[in-house]
């Protein structure tokens, strides 16, 4: 990512951003970016830059959300993805704006195709939707969507390929954008899924739908169940089952189930694509889709460039359909010359019986046509003498023998066309395949797992490379299947040093979950694991090499909250400490509470509500209650006898009243009268009545 200063303008006055890439011509402008060719002078590569609208920049939600997802698409590489290089912010008249630089693609996008008039074939729709289903599988294995599949982000290299542009910066504009449906158009409206106009979170599956519809306008020229505005064209689709014509073929089941209206009866892109594959077996090879730009899409797209799995880096996790997919990167296998058949036999383990092509099969015998003989007029057929049948089976003889003869020494004196076996190591099975298609060969097609030799691509050859072979001959090509599946392991009760190894050594990639509470896990062991792309997964199940597997550890026990012992029993007190978790202290010596009976608990340590760990200790008093003594005997005597006698007992002599020269006659604690020997606090204050 790049932050430079304010926009700058190069010499020959067009605008540089980052320092490096220089603007040319605007290729479009929408609501929410423009776009641009450009230059990159550190390179002198060809570039696109698309500028976000700075009213968006302008919010700082969306430059965090622009951020992470850039970021993210960075890592991402995929022959059916327009590679994202470079990002960066920038100022561009006193406003901030975001940037994103993608590979030029010179072929022309699909909108430009539909906008001319034209129409794919349903194999050609078939093909396009092949392609644009790797290009969103791989998207989708790494946790993102689309959201904004069309014929506009549909755009070709002049190599003839289909790549989805806006990769992490069209989910992030559809989120922002789809937040008020009223403001998106309808024209943008009608790739969108029906969730979109039902404040449901829209998913990978939103992507095979805006396909869906995608293929048929520009197989058929018209975008299915639109209404006149954004709201009744998402109202419109809700329920509604995709209205798909039978001039498709085997095509028109499978956007069917691609356009259903509920998200849980749709396709995946993975499925998707393997249904699409399945139905090409029904339907003719296509023709090149002619590209606008002209371009060099007369040649056929080179098939090495097909999709290979590629390891995203921030986040280990492999961008391929799996092992075994029955996705064929080439679509569909080339086909030999009328003239040159060539038998093409896949299989997966035990090859199949080597067939005999036309051309090897010895020529069958002929028959001999011989003149007729007619029997004499004044003789029955049947009756031909014996010495004339001698004569006619010596001819016959002689002429079958000439012609076995003469076929022989043409057969063996025809030259049978041989080739030498091309170097097919490293190179892409579509590739292979048409290399060898004039060849007349019987091609055996094994597949093998291989952790070096990337999926589809020649591992070797039998013949090898330079050997000679004749037409109709056997020839085994040993085709890679990816990395051989793993096996994953159960982590329950290992340490995340412990799994980090055990996954590592098998080629897969630990992700750490936030940690979690347990009352029986050590603090650091896992607790569970999981594989987020396919949670049902579980010990002994297999998975592609680069998957990623979450663990999530323990923290140990979750904290215990101290409860309130106060005016509880011992026997109580103990009972609920031990309820949570928690061990009691008593303390041996009891006090004095004027609030709390005697033997109950009276204060604690820690507080009531304090955080204390599983097994921690709450030290806790019990009451002896209020601190009393008896009052000495008073009534009768004199005032000084009295005050002598209540200060030697503890209390304080308050108001004396009435006759002081007199003798008591009335105690009073509180505004209560009490009698000599009555219980009272100590120290309370002790009114005194004379008379």
């Amino acid at each position: 990512m790049v932050v430079n200063d304010p926009g700058r303008q190069a010499s020959s006055g067009a605008r540089v951003l980052g320092g490096r890439y220089r603007l040319l011509a605007r290729r479009g402008t929408g609501y929410d970016a423009a776009v641009f060719d450009a230059v990159d002078d550190t390179t002198d590569q060809r570039v696109t830059v698309k500028v976000v609208h700075p009213d968006l920049c302008a919010d700082p939600d969306i430059r965090v959300r622009l951020a992470s997802a850039l970021d993210q698409a960075l890592t991402v590489r995929h022959a059916h993805l327009a590679s994202v290089l470079d990002w960066g912010s920038e100022q561009w008249n006193e406003r901030d704006i975001v940037y994103v630089v993608v590979e030029h693609l010179g072929g022309g996008s699909l909108r430009e195709i539909i906008d001319r008039g034209r129409r794919l074939s349903p194999s050609q729709g078939l093909q396009l939707g092949l392609e644009v289903c790797r290009g969103l599988a791989a998207l989708h294995e790494v946790q993102h969507a689309h959201g904004d599949v069309r014929p506009s982000t549909v755009v070709f290299g002049t190599d003839g390929r289909a790549r989805l542009v806006d990769i992490g910066i069209g989910e992030v504009l559809a989120q922002v954008n789809w937040a008020d449906p009223t403001r998106v158009t309808n024209e943008r409206a009608g790739y969108a899924a029906p969730e979109r106009g039902q404040d449901s979170e829209i998913g990978p599956k939103g992507d095979v739908y805006s396909l869906c519809v995608t293929l048929l306008e520009a197989t058929s020229g018209q975008v299915p169940l639109v209404g006149e505005s954004t709201v009744a064209t998402l109202q419109g689709r809700v329920g509604k089952l995709m209205p798909v014509s039978a001039d498709l073929g085997p095509l028109a089941s499978v956007l069917e189930r691609a356009g259903r209206p509920d998200p849980a009866d749709r396709w995946t892109a993975v499925e998707f694509g393997r249904a699409l594959a399945q139905a090409s077996a029904s339907l003719p090879r296509p023709a090149p889709i002619p590209l606008v730009s002209g371009g060099l899409f007369n040649n056929p797209p080179d098939a090495a460039t097909q999709a290979v799995p590629v390891v995203a880096a921030a986040t280990g996790a492999v961008v391929a359909l799996g092992v075994g997919d029955p996705y064929d990167p080439t679509f569909p296998t080339p086909r030999p010359a009328a003239d040159q058949p060539l038998t093409v036999v896949e299989q997966t383990d035990t090859p199949a019986p080597t067939t005999v092509s036309p051309a090897m099969a010895p020529p069958s015998p002929a028959t001999a046509v011989l003149p007729a003989v007619d029997a004499p007029a004044d003789e029955a057929p049947q009756r031909v003498s014996w010495l004339r049948k001698l004569r006619l089976g010596r001819l016959l003889l002689v002429a079958v023998l000439g012609f076995a003869v003469g076929a022989a020494l043409g057969f063996l004196l025809t030259p049978i066309a041989s080739h030498e076996v091309p170097d097919l190591v490293g190179v892409e099975r579509g590739e292979a395949l048409n290399t060898i298609s004039e060849f007349g060969w019987q091609v055996t097609i094994t597949r093998e797992a291989s952790d070096t030799v990337p999926i589809d691509v020649v591992i070797r050859t039998e013949p090898v490379a330079g050997e000679t072979v004749r037409e109709g001959e056997a020839f085994d090509m040993v085709v890679s299947n990816g990395p051989a599946p793993r096996e994953l392991p159960d982590l329950d009760g290992l340490t995340v040093e412990e799994a980090t190894a055990q996954l590592a050594s098998l080629g897969l990639v630990l992700l750490q979950g936030e940690p979690e509470f347990s009352e029986t896990v050590p603090v650091g062991v896992i607790l569970r694991w999981s594989v987020p792309v396919a949670p049902t997964l579980g010990a002994g199940d297999t998975v592609v090499i680069g998957t990623g597997v979450e663990v999530i550890t323990s923290k140990g026990p979750a904290p215990r909250v101290v409860p309130d012992l106060t005016g509880l029993d011992p026997a109580a007190a103990e009972a609920v400490l031990a309820q949570n978790g928690l061990t009691g202290n008593q303390v041996a010596e009891q006090q004095f509470s004027d609030t709390v009976a005697a033997g109950l608990v009276m204060s604690q340590d820690p507080a009531p509500g304090t955080a204390a760990s599983r097994g921690g200790t709450v030290t806790y008093v019990i009451s002896k209650g209020p601190d009393v003594v008896p009052l000495p005997p008073l009534v009768g005597r004199s005032l000084g006898d009295a005050t002598a006698a209540l200060v030697s007992s503890g209390f304080q002599v308050g108001q004396a009243t009435g006759n002081i020269l007199g003798t008591v006659s009335e105690i009073q604690v509180d505004g209560v009268s009490v009698v000599d020997g009555a219980a009272v606090r100590r120290g309370a204050t002790v009114n005194l009545v004379l008379i």
